[in-house]
This record gives structure tokens, C-alpha cells and sequence, in this order.
């Protein structure tokens, strides 16, 4: 199974950057162009960009030949589909259990009971360090208010892991399994790119995916609010 996920995502990289910048209009008639073509998986990942809708995906998806949902790459890409819907708003959010840097196991289930956004990132993602700024704000401001923050990280080496943690003085949860782009995470929550985030209520469900800024303040404020 990780040589299928190391697999796809070299499909994805290596495609990467001879892609020239395309509206998501035509990226969809791009698709709608080519149902037979195994690359239009890729074109279609495109369109989910940042922050992937389940249903839109899923109904390009459907679109493709038989023989792409056939190939190995289509297989793997309903996988990942099934693992968007599972993760997405309204539902309970799955059992994740993985190692901090004490090398102390901790479970997402330990913190039911608390409003948890978690976080998914990686020591050498910048557009996850951008976001620790206001990340840093509402953990101070609500942490006494069962606010908790738990970084998932997809990093490969145990020792620059820790060193970012530290030089960007991240005080919540960090857990890992040094598995790189393949952690088990990836699976779970169907994560394809860096930063993404979930927000999770008291009661283990998915109130937001993908939510930043003012947004999660908003979100996270009012949640605390109607707990009161």
C-alpha cells in the first residue's frame, strides 16, 4: 500500500511543474475532454486545490471511462475520495493515534471533550508557518476555554520536527509517525497537500475543514459561546 501512495504522489510532483496556471473552468472542461486519459486523476486533484470538495470531486470522478476507474491509479484515487467523505463536515472524526516527540503515544480520542483544529503540517511547508501567527493568538486566548491545538506533522526526520517546533515555539500538541507524505494521517483524512485543518467540536465532530484567519475565530467563538 505505500508503494501505491509513494507512487501517486510522484505522479502528482513530477507533473507539477510543467503545469501552466489554468482557470478551474477549464480545468474541468479539460477533464470533461478527456474521461479516458488515467492523467485527468491528476487534472482533477488540481481542481480541489487547497481545500477539496468530496462532491465535486467525486462527480468528475464518476465522469471518467471504466478503464480509469479500473487502473491502479483510479482505485487509489476512490480511496481517497472515500476518505474525503469520511472526513468531512458533520461527520465523527476518526480514531488517530500516533507518537509526540517524547516519543509518548497520544490518541485524537484523548482529547474529546475539548474543541481540537487539527492540524496538518510539515517543518518545511512556509504556508503553514504563515498561519502560527494567529494560531499562537486564539490558543492563548481560549486555551483555558477547552480550546486545543494538535499538529499532525508529515515530516520524514525525527530531529528537524523537533527543531521546528522549537524555533517557531509552538506550545500544543505535536504528534508524528516520520512517515513523510506518508503518514498514516494521509489516508485517513485523505490529505494530498500542506497546510490542511479540521476542526473538531467537543463531541468528536467535524464542525469546519480547511478554515483559517478571522474564519476560525468566528467559528471557534462561537462554538465556546453556545457550550457556555
Amino acid at each position: 500500500m505505500k508503494n501505491i501512495v509513494l507512487f501517486f504522489f510522484l505522479f502528482l510532483l513530477l507533473g507539477s511543474g510543467t503545469l501552466k496556471a489554468q482557470t478551474k473552468e477549464e480545468l474541468i472542461a479539460q477533464v470533461l475532454k478527456n474521461k479516458d486519459d488515467v492523467n485527468s486523476l491528476r487534472t482533477i486533484e488540481r481542481i480541489g486545490g487547497q481545500d477539496p470538495d468530496y462532491h465535486e470531486l467525486n462527480d468528475l470522478y464518476k465522469k471518467m471511462s471504466r478503464k480509469v476507474k479500473r487502473s491502479r491509479e483510479g482505485k487509489f484515487f476512490k480511496q481517497y475520495l472515500k476518505a474525503l467523505a469520511d472526513a468531512s463536515v458533520g461527520k465523527t472524526a476518526k480514531g488517530l493515534t500516533q507518537f509526540d516527540p517524547e516519543g509518548n503515544p497520544v490518541s485524537l480520542m484523548d482529547l474529546k471533550g475539548k474543541y481540537v483544529f487539527l492540524q496538518f503540517w510539515a517543518s518545511w511547508c512556509q504556508k503553514c508557518k504563515e498561519e502560527l501567527p494567529q494560531l499562537k493568538t486564539l490558543y492563548d486566548e481560549y486555551r483555558e476555554d477547552g480550546f486545543e491545538i494538535l499538529t499532525v506533522s508529515f515530516d520524514q526526520e525525527y530531529e528537524e520536527w523537533v527543531r521546528a517546533i522549537k524555533e517557531n515555539e509552538m506550545p500544543w500538541i505535536h504528534i508524528s509517525d516520520l512517515q513523510g507524505m506518508n503518514n498514516a494521517a494521509r489516508q485517513v483524512y485523505g490529505i494530498r497537500t500542506l497546510p490542511q485543518n479540521l476542526l473538531i467540536d467537543s463531541e468528536g465532530k467535524i464542525v469546519a475543514r480547511n478554515i483559517y484567519g478571522e474564519q476560525l475565530r468566528t467559528k471557534l467563538k462561537g462554538l465556546l459561546e453556545l457550550s457556555e
